[in-house]
């Protein structure tokens, strides 16, 4: 198929699928849905600018980071008022390196009370972003990041109860990139080869405006929209090189699912999950990426001759289907000194024996038309569970629901996942957690330690809008 500039693509495809809404509810405005907006391929990819230290010491690096409104042009036309922070979306990219500190003062010009939670990041509790712990309009607060684990694609968002779909389907949302100066040794593809790409799903008016509504439809499926967005851009393009690319994917959706694979077949070579490298490199034609999770990619294009282009696709059900992504127009010829060693870091198990007899069971279920984890909505007043510093738990976690997966997060902690549905968890899964899909009328059962650190934090679906709607505990984690 030929498409503009004279590329020849490989696996493109114009789709406006979009159908009947499959659970015969209200969902936000439904005439906005009736069809998927087509893909364009008209505008560059853009990369969110690294946010630089305001000041570094021998205690760390100071950022200032700053919560207020801006623009952004995800669409051709008019301009899209956004949140963002330092008011752009995507939020600038952070980048750490791995024991040593970064401090981010957060200063908030929004008119609305927010704050920041660093997503996958073990932190002490004032600096976990709970989602009571907010910042005043006017207000600033101060966050403390250690840095004092695996290095990795971490990202942080806005957690305000009540507010974080709304927050971040407006643009709060960025990367933050734990670097590890070990994975030098690796030869992994580095620099301007290796690319930060958030993937959000939103809906917008006839006016470019976002549109974000909340009712009895999206209150059940969560927010989903009919543009997809790479980077804050409806289906952009990104020129390549024909050699080896690292990609850092974020699904950044408030409640669409993903499956990334490539229009013409060739396979992803996926490297990391949400919080460290696997111990080897697990070659796949898809990758699946639940609300919340992350997954680092290397894509070759070495064999590709330049004149050629490649779709991202999406090859996700949900409805309305968003079949793709981005185009990938491999524009020149390079030298690659590149490599995807077989192995690439030590991941040990967790030995189940350690958990001893500290296990729990959460169920996650539609009660009286109210989401809840084991029948309870959330108590800011109540604790759910006591855990103690030091100690190794199993949680079993099961989705009550035979209409939609759910993704359970865990705050502070990462977890090693032991099995899903009764099976060994695939080979994607066997790297540190701390987001995981328990199927519809499904289980999973997750491994964790409980480290370093004491005080109260959460855990939730990460589906924005069942999460804003209390279907989220809190446990305190004690001396």
């Amino acid at each position: 198929m030929a498409a503009a500039g004279g590329l020849t693509v490989l696996g493109g495809r114009h789709s406006r699928a979009g159908g009947e809404n499959p659970w015969g509810l209200p969902t936000g405005n439904a005439a906005n849905y009736g069809t998927v907006r087509p893909p364009s391929f008209a505008r560059p990819l853009p990369i969110p600018p690294i946010k630089q230290p305001t000041r570094t010491g021998p205690g760390g690096d100071e950022i200032d980071l700053v919560l207020r409104p801006g623009t952004g042009q995800p669409l051709p036309g008019a301009a899209t008022p956004i949140l963002g922070f330092d008011g752009i979306w995507p939020g600038p990219t952070i980048l750490a390196t791995r024991g040593r500190p970064t401090l981010v003062t957060v200063r908030n010009e929004l008119g609305e009370a927010a704050n920041v939670h660093n997503h996958g990041h073990h932190a002490p509790a004032a600096s976990d972003g709970h989602p009571l712990q907010t910042i005043k309009p006017g207000g600033s607060r101060l966050y403390t990041y250690p840095n004092n684990q695996t290095g990795g694609t971490y990202w942080y968002h806005d957690h305000t109860f009540g507010l974080t779909g709304a927050h971040l389907f407006r643009g709060l949302g960025a990367l933050y990139i734990i670097r590890d100066p070990a994975e030098d040794a690796l030869g992994l593809p580095t620099g301007e080869y290796d690319v930060p790409i958030m993937i959000q799903d939103r809906l917008f008016d006839a006016g470019n405006a976002l549109e974000y509504t909340v009712d009895a439809g999206t209150t059940f499926t969560g927010v989903l929209g009919n543009t997809l967005c790479a980077n804050g851009v409806h289906t952009p393009f990104f020129d390549v090189a024909a050699r080896r690319y690292r990609f850092r994917f974020v699904n950044g959706a408030n409640s669409r699912n993903l499956r990334l694979a490539l229009g013409n077949g060739d396979p992803i070579v996926q490297i990391a999950s949400d919080g460290s490298l696997l111990s080897a490199p697990v070659i796949q034609t898809s990758v699946e990426l639940a609300p919340s999770e992350r997954a680092d990619c290397i894509i070759d294009f070495g064999h590709l001759q330049p004149g050629t282009s490649v779709v991202l696709r999406n090859l996700d059900p949900t409805w309305p289907e968003l079949p793709d992504v981005l185009r990938f127009n491999v524009v020149r010829k390079e030298s690659d000194g590149s490599r995807v060693p077989e192995h690439l870091a030590e991941v040990p198990r967790i030995p189940i024996g350690e958990a001893k007899k500290k296990h729990r069971r959460l169920r996650f279920q539609l009660a009286d038309g109210k989401w809840t984890i084991n029948g309870l909505r959330y108590d800011p007043a109540r604790i759910d569970f006591r855990v103690k510093l030091g100690t190794t738990e199993i949680w079993e976690i099961e989705n009550g629901e035979q209409t939609q997966m759910h993704p359970f997060h865990q705050h502070m902690v990462p977890f090693q996942v032991l099995d899903i549905n009764g099976a060994p968890p695939p080979p994607a899964h066997l790297g540190w957690k701390d987001s995981v899909a328990i199927p519809p009328a499904g289980r999973a059962r997750l491994i964790m330690r409980f480290y370093d650190y004491t005080g109260t934090y959460v855990f939730h679906c990460h589906k924005l809008e069942h999460e804003d709607h209390a279907m989220m505990l809190q446990q305190e984690i004690v001396a």
